[in-house]
């Protein structure tokens, strides 16, 4: 465990030396290079969809899956990086103290609802005639 954890530690470094000096270039080909970087770290959402890429059946078809999830993300994304200027720095300060609090009640609520709890809206009952209300 040891011996492995020195390489992955030094690889790491080094990718993050390489990745602040891009940083600081701020060209636009420094800035698309992380970009493309970006998209190597890893997101639920982009696993959820590799899962459905593989599950639909084939390469080519896998591929356009990926790309149309990819494009789906562009408007959202771009927005999102747009719009960082608009928010005063002391709402952004606040808003990040504000993220462990919002996923802890997201996973709370995913928990609630997974129990299947009977609770209306928050832990709706999922088993037995309930799951089926939309057959007939």
């Amino acid at each position: 465990k040891l011996a492995l954890s020195r390489p992955v530690t030094a690889a790491v470094n080094q990718l993050k030396s390489r990745m602040s000096v891009l940083l600081r270039r701020r060209s636009f080909v420094a800035l698309a290079l992380l970009g493309l970087l970006n998209g190597l770290l890893p997101c639920g959402l982009v696993y959820v969809a590799c899962a459905g890429a593989a599950a639909i059946g084939g390469i080519l078809a896998g591929a356009q899956y990926m790309a149309a999830f990819g494009v789906g993300t562009v408007p959202m994304m771009l927005a999102i990086s747009l719009s960082g200027k608009l928010v005063p720095t002391s709402l952004r300060l606040k808003l990040v103290k504000t993220i462990p609090v919002c996923v802890f009640l997201l996973a709370t609520l995913l928990i609630l609802r997974g129990l299947s709890l009977g609770i209306p809206y928050f832990s709706p009952d999922m088993s037995g005639a309930a799951a089926s209300c939309c057959h007939k």
